[in-house]
């Protein structure tokens, strides 16, 4: 173990001598090259301080071009300023003047149009008050008429009210008269039978013969009753209903009254009589009465189509709209193929402003009932308040297609056109509507549809002599009103 040991320490020993010159040879190698790599780095150094030096330089000498440059343009641009503020002073002071000018011009611009203004002013007092004093004439005159015409009316009522009571007091005396003849004469026709029986059965004894010819005279004498009660029974419903259906085609709309009042009077659960009484009312544009007659009517027969229908009707008049749409509406569930029902449901669309369902209803009713102009030419107003105005001139040309006369589709075309500003086209139509009815010459004077040509001269020329207000309030209600043009 110590030989071996030894030999270890002796291998070691060696070992170590030779890692010792190793590191050595390494050191001295290691500071070759980091003496190297000092000279390298200060060479480096050397070579980029040169060229910092020299990008020093070069911009020092860029840097004095730069400003040299930018002091010369600083000076150029006061001097363009100096050019422009003395070129914007003459400016300001000739605008001023100018201004001045114009100010004046408009001062006397504006006390050219007072004292014009001023003086129109008064000539339209003076033309108010005259046309004031005319109306209140007017007014007095139209009092006195009315009070003759109410008079007069008076006695046509109280004429005819005699008249009704003489015809009443007639039929009496004649009814009368007919009772006791018809006495009369059952009266001899029994003693003609009693003499007849006498002679063809002769009693074999007074005691049998007797209780046989009393009793064939009762008979007889039944019969007769039964007869002469037949003959003289009083009218029934249906006598007073016909006698007011064909009194209601002749436009006696009071006696057509009359005769329904007896027919509810005698048969108040008959549906048909306050139907027609309900109608006799709407001639007589007694609305609020007319709607109580239908809705005695649809009580007692809730599926009256034609009740719910002039029911509607009525409400429109009374401007009750929304129930005016559902009595159509209610019309139209019950007979869904009913055309008028459909048109008259649009029409109280129309009136609600609901225009896009008013023109659904319209093209249902014109498909019931392809010739209807009259639904063509509300479908075309509906239209135009939609802004849809090629559409619309397609439906009044349609109606005017079917009925060449219609005043209202020309007229409501012509307005159509007068939203467009087509002067030519709206007048064109209007002269035609207004030589069928006079009428819409007024009435185009004062319509908001007509306002985008109101003040053309050519429009002015054509409603001349008709009052045209600018009056805001007036104006504001008319627009308000909306114009079902037909119904």
């Amino acid at each position: 173990f110590t030989s071996r040991l030894s030999q270890l320490q002796s291998g070691v020993e060696q070992q170590k001598d030779v890692a010792l010159e190793n590191l050595e040879k390494s050191s001295s190698e290691f500071t070759v090259q980091v003496s190297g790599l000092q000279s390298q780095t200060e060479q480096q150094k050397n070579k980029i301080l040169e060229s910092l030096e020299q990008l020093r330089s070069e911009f020092t000498s860029r840097l004095s071009q730069l400003q040299s440059g930018v002091e010369q343009q600083k000076d150029v641009v006061l001097e363009n300023l100096e050019k422009s503020s003395s070129e914007f002073t003459v400016q300001v002071s000739g605008l001023q003047s100018d201004t001045d000018q114009q100010k004046d011009k408009i001062r006397e611009s504006m006390e050219q149009l007072r004292l014009e203004f001023a003086s129109l002013l008064s000539q339209l007092q003076v033309e108010a008050q005259q046309q004031k004093e005319t109306i209140i004439e007017n007014l007095e005159k139209s009092g006195t008429e009315f009070a003759s015409q109410f008079s007069e009316l008076q006695r046509n009522a109280q004429q005819r009210k005699n008249n009704i009571l003489d015809k009443l007091g007639k039929l009496e005396s004649e009814f009368v008269s007919q009772v006791s003849e018809l006495r009369r004469d059952a009266q001899q026709r029994k003693n003609i039978m009693v003499e007849q029986l006498s002679e063809v059965t002769p009693p074999s004894s007074p005691e049998s013969a007797t209780p046989k010819v009393e009793e064939k005279i009762q008979e007889i004498a039944q019969q007769a009753e039964v007869k002469e009660h037949t003959e003289i029974q009083e009218p029934t419903v249906n006598d007073y209903l016909k006698q007011g259906d064909v009194l209601f085609s002749q436009k006696q709309y009071e006696d057509a009254l009359a005769a329904y009042n007896q027919a509810v009077k005698i048969q108040p659960k008959n549906a048909v009589a306050w139907l027609n009484r309900g109608m006799v009312l709407g001639r007589l544009k007694q609305y609020k009465e007319a709607i109580a007659s239908y809705e005695q009517a649809l009580k007692i027969k809730p599926d009256y189509h034609q009740a719910w229908v002039d029911l509607g009707v009525a409400l429109g008049y009374m401007r009750r709209h929304k129930e005016a749409f559902a009595s159509f509406k209610k019309a139209t569930q019950i007979k869904p193929d009913d055309g008028v029902a459909w048109f008259n449901r649009g029409l109280a669309l129309q009136e609600l402003e609901r225009y896009e369902d008013a023109i659904v209803c319209f093209d249902k009713a014109i498909k019931l009932k392809p010739d209807s102009y009259k639904a063509w030419n509300n479908r075309g107003y509906a239209l135009v308040r939609l802004g849809r105005d090629d559409e619309a001139i397609e439906s009044f040309d349609k109606a005017l297609s079917m009925k060449p006369d219609y005043a209202s589709a020309y007229y409501n075309k012509a307005a159509c056109y007068a939203l467009q500003r087509q002067v030519e086209l709206a007048l064109e139509n209007l002269q035609r509507a207004v030589e069928i009815n006079p009428n819409y010459k007024e009435e185009a004077s004062t319509d908001i549809d007509f306002d985008e040509i109101a003040r053309d001269k050519h429009f002015r020329q054509f409603v001349a002599g008709v009052n045209i207000t600018d009056n805001p309030n007036v104006r504001s209600i008319q627009q308000t009103s909306k114009r079902i043009r037909e119904a």
